[in-house]
């Protein structure tokens, strides 16, 4: 973004916070429902809307999206040696984020 504005690049920001794993609805991070915004911005976009339009859709679409995420195991990120975190067979973490990291909350 800043890089496009630098250029000149009208740019805009929307923020996807439909994971309602977290109870602090300002800090409520995006997940599943993240892919979903960008379809529906994307689309409206090809219509050749303007920037306002599209942000505009996409936070329509934000404000009817809520994902809620579950894990049975841990990731291990490619900059990582190890899983972020361990559960034993019989646990589920509820409220995984994006990047696999667990709910601080």
């Amino acid at each position: 973004m800043e890089m496009a504005e630098a250029q000149g690049i009208e740019t805009a920001m929307v923020v996807v916070n439909d994971d309602i794993a977290v109870d602090d609805v300002e800090n409520r991070r995006g997940i599943a429902g993240t892919v979903l915004v960008h379809k529906v911005a994307g689309a409206k976009a090809e219509q050749l809307a303007s920037l306002q339009e599209v942000k505009d859709l996409a936070e329509r679409a934000i404000s009817n999206l809520r994902s809620m995420s579950v894990a049975l195991q841990a990731c291990t990120l490619p900059s990582a040696s190890k899983p972020s975190f361990s559960l034993s067979e019989t646990q589920m973490e509820v409220g995984i984020g994006i990047h696999g990291e667990q709910d601080e909350s």
